[in-house]
């Protein structure tokens, strides 16, 4: 999903093949929108399969500590700079490499792999050819139909995200939503990290237990997804959070959202 948060084409309409993918094959470590990963996903519908690479073993190392993962990946991406500029050979910083690779990422790589994916020429793509270099693509017909909202910027309000999120929901189909910041500077408040993740379920709560309350008085639960790992889910209710905070903290315009905030498969 990250190797595909980004539009391969510049132009939109264009359709996505699988040798548009092979040409970019990298995965970006700083940015992404998980959205786009799923209009991606629409437009070509092949898949590598789970086995390929196990999520699960990353999340399950790092939990929901996305700055501990976010040093990690930082330090990794130093040494693969610097892999012409050490003054013990090449020999050793491979070793080095080796061994904080296979700590961030849980690869199980080896010094083969390494040498393989030294041979790219970005950081992203050492990355894509140590984890899912290797997978093949697997087709499915016939694809599915994709939704997104906002398709514009004038149904972009703010107010209409919770509404949309309900709707959606109530066909059976989860959304995924993108760019909820989740990581601010404390000074200036400029946003920092920015987060995606799916939303399975809505509900209405009135404080006290109370049967009926004021729209001002209830609370708007959501039932998130993360992709931090079970810790994440166990140490939030099972993933039922406060809705309002996730619409407040989506891009940093207080009035308006972005194309493609949530977007879910029909």
């Amino acid at each position: 999903m990250v190797a595909w948060s980004k539009d391969p084409n510049e132009d939109p309409t264009k359709k996505i093949s699988i040798t548009d993918y092979k040409n970019f094959m990298s995965i970006k470590t700083n940015s992404g929108s998980g959205s786009q990963a799923i209009l991606n996903s629409y437009k070509l519908f092949s898949f590598m399969t789970e086995s390929c690479y196990n999520f699960d073993k990353v999340v399950n190392i790092h939990g929901h500590r996305p700055e501990v993962m976010a040093v990690l990946i930082r330090d990794l991406e130093t040494m693969y700079n610097n892999k012409d500029k050490t003054e013990a050979g090449a020999a050793v910083c491979e070793t080095c490499l080796l061994e904080q690779v296979n700590k961030t990422i849980n690869s199980q790589a080896n010094i083969d792999l390494i040498k393989e994916a030294l041979k790219d020429k970005s950081f992203g793509e050492f990355l894509y050819t140590l984890t899912i270099g290797n997978c093949e693509f697997i087709e499915f017909e016939p694809k599915p139909e994709v939704g997104y909202f906002p398709q514009n910027k004038e149904e972009g309000k703010r107010e209409k995200l919770l509404p949309k999120i309900k709707e959606v929901l109530a066909t059976d189909n989860p959304v995924n939503i993108d760019g909820v910041c989740v990581l601010r500077d404390e000074a200036t408040g400029v946003c920092k990290g920015k987060h995606s993740f799916v939303i399975s379920g809505y509900k209405e709560l009135c404080p006290d237990n109370k049967k009926e309350c004021s729209p001002e008085e209830r609370r708007y639960l959501v039932k998130v997804h993360n992709s931090w790992g079970e810790d994440w889910q166990k140490d939030h209710n099972d993933g039922w959070v406060d809705a309002m905070p996730i619409i407040e903290n989506i891009n940093d315009d207080k009035s308006t959202i972005g194309i493609a905030t949530i977007s879910w498969l029909k």
